[in-house]
């Protein structure tokens, strides 16, 4: 990773009991590291150069569930974002039922925090979700969306699917197929369920054959490729931040607070400019592809 992006894991292994998942197994019950731990690595890695942190664990939204002191991932967050020299801080693997109203306020409150949540949902099939050892409905689900984007204006929204889980059928599909047009996530990532060795998933019975499966990501996918590029369309005459990550030809490209390292889009951008790679800088918005966005910088921050 370039310097002016960390990664820092804020917890180890998994307490949640999804049915494909092995990593409970593998790494043990939750464990959150102590916030002075957390905070001693943002200090170093902001000493050398980086204005980007990102935190992960296997569900960020349960730090603190497990610590004497109380302080959970809002209380992390403000510490955080008191750190000089940072600019985005960034939440990956939030576990839906694990939202809670003050971290809804810190997202919405405190400038260096992103207005991004990736929030991996798998289904919107209350039978599949059921099956999957999911504690929510499609219920939750939309109340839960509607609650961020009241809480939050302005915030993206990532998540994560499962399609050709056992047991799936056409009508389980169509059902996520309708909860994504009308949810509009900004950004979405498929993938068929794999069967992991010692899984309770593995050993279910209708397991959907791999040609549905590719079938069905493949459709899933061409729906949030129309729903991802109709809502970068609206972005076209913004003028947005983004984090300049280098150069390709005659283009410099990078990212907005909206887009996460790695598994986003970026934004290409033109301009009589001089640029390091992990420099912020306004760019206005002049047109859109499905993923990504192009546009002319208009000055440094």
């Amino acid at each position: 990773l370039p310097p002016y992006t960390t990664y820092i894991k804020i917890a180890e292994g998994c307490s949640n009991c999804c049915r494909y998942c092995v990593i409970p197994r593998l790494r043990g019950p939750y464990r959150s590291r102590p916030p002075e731990a957390v905070l001693g690595e943002a200090k170093c890695a902001i000493t050398a150069g980086a204005r980007e942190i990102v935190l992960v664990a296997q569900d960020t939204t349960r730090y603190g569930a497990d610590l004497e002191k109380g302080l959970g991932l809002a209380g992390l967050l403000r510490s955080l974002a008191r750190l000089d020299g940072v600019r985005w801080i960034r939440l990956l693997y939030c576990y839906p039922n694990g939202i809670t109203d003050d971290l809804l306020e810190v997202l919405a409150g405190e400038p260096r925090i992103c207005r991004y949540l990736d929030i991996p949902i798998q289904h919107a099939s209350d039978r599949i979700l059921r099956a999957m050892g999911r504690p929510t409905t499609q219920a939750d689900l939309r109340m839960l969306l509607a609650r961020v984007r009241e809480a939050v204006p302005g915030i993206t929204i990532r998540s994560t699917f499962m399609v050709g889980y056992p047991g799936e059928t056409e009508d389980d599909f169509e059902e996520l197929l309708s909860f994504l047009v009308d949810m509009r996530f900004d950004r979405a990532g498929f993938f068929a369920f794999s069967p992991q060795e010692g899984t309770p998933a593995a050993r279910l019975p209708r397991q959907v054959p791999d040609e549905v499966k590719q079938e069905r990501l493949k459709r899933a996918a061409a729906l949030q490729k129309q729903i991802s590029h109709a809502l970068n369309r609206a972005k076209v005459g913004q003028e947005v931040e983004v984090l300049a990550e280098g150069k390709q030809g005659r283009r410099y490209f990078g990212r907005t607070e909206g887009d996460a390292p790695e598994v986003d889009g970026r934004v290409y951008f033109t301009g009589n400019i001089l640029l390091s790679p992990g420099d912020f800088l306004k760019v206005r918005i002049t047109r859109a592809l499905p993923y990504d966005l192009e546009g002319e910088a208009v000055g440094q921050i």
